[in-house]
């Protein structure tokens, strides 16, 4: 992992302790901030949970629009996402306050490059999972399409493969003096790259009304890692759009 000026990245060592006591109140304002989470949500603090779904995106991003649109916008460097990735980053303490190492977790670019990056943000999808279990659930009519029937969902067999990817590398090549006086070589990396062949979708419906429907298709998992049938109800967050279309439908039977 190296930076634009072909600098390594400062990296987390092995024996790396998270509760060292550089990190004593980064924290403790780390579990404060979880812990008033949940106080307003068992205290009731949000009285119609359905409309602050952007609140609650504010308040773990700790932007300016949290509190107003006037607040100190300094107050994002100590948000608990910024924190947060300090801390796991595990950077070395600089000596002066021009001299900072940054790791792969202090830029968004490269974030996907360290592990704890998709841990730090399934622990924030968590809060947001259980901030949702206080709004007022579904009834069966609020999804229901009144006069429209599927019949039958067909998908026809999905195969995947590894397809190589040829992509130019050359600006990531560390050059001499030397080399740059002349033009330099192109470089050309190849990776295998996981592609699938063409597949369909068929929807057999029945309308007996005339109107526009919106229709979403998802991809997820069919079992467990265990061998055991996922049950959606339970396993609903591991379901992904695959793709949405706007279908005018008509009084008939009718095959998408």
């Amino acid at each position: 992992q190296r930076t634009g000026n072909f600098l390594p990245y400062a990296q987390r060592s092995n024996n790396y302790n998270i509760h060292s006591e550089k990190n004593y109140e980064y924290i403790r304002f780390l579990d404060t901030y979880e812990k008033t989470f949940f106080q307003f949500l068992q205290k009731g603090d949000f009285k119609t949970p359905e409309k602050e779904m952007n609140y609650v995106g504010n308040y773990w991003h700790m932007n300016q629009d949290l509190y107003s649109e006037h607040s100190n916008k300094e107050l994002h460097q100590y948000s608990y996402e910024i924190i947060a990735r300090h801390v796991l980053g595990g950077s070395p303490k600089p000596f002066d306050k021009y001299a900072f190492m940054p790791t792969a977790l202090d830029f968004y670019q490269t974030s996907l490059r360290d592990p704890a990056f998709y841990q730090l943000y399934q622990r924030i999808v968590d809060y947001l999972i259980a901030y949702k279990e206080y709004v007022k659930p579904y009834s069966h009519n609020d999804p229901h399409f009144v006069g429209v029937k599927i019949n039958d969902v067909k998908v026809s067999e999905l195969v995947t493969y590894f397809d190589y990817f040829d992509f130019n590398a050359t600006s990531s090549v560390f050059y001499s003096q030397e080399e740059l006086t002349s033009y330099p070589t192109g470089f050309v990396v190849r990776q295998p790259r996981l592609n699938h062949k063409p597949f369909t979708v068929s929807v057999d419906l029945k309308s007996d009304v005339a109107s526009d429907a919106v229709f979403k298709i998802f991809i997820g998992p069919k079992y467990h890692a265990n061998g055991y049938p996922v049950n959606i109800e339970e396993d609903w967050m591991k379901f992904y759009e695959l793709d949405w279309f706007v279908q005018k439908l008509v009084p008939a039977k009718t095959k998408l």
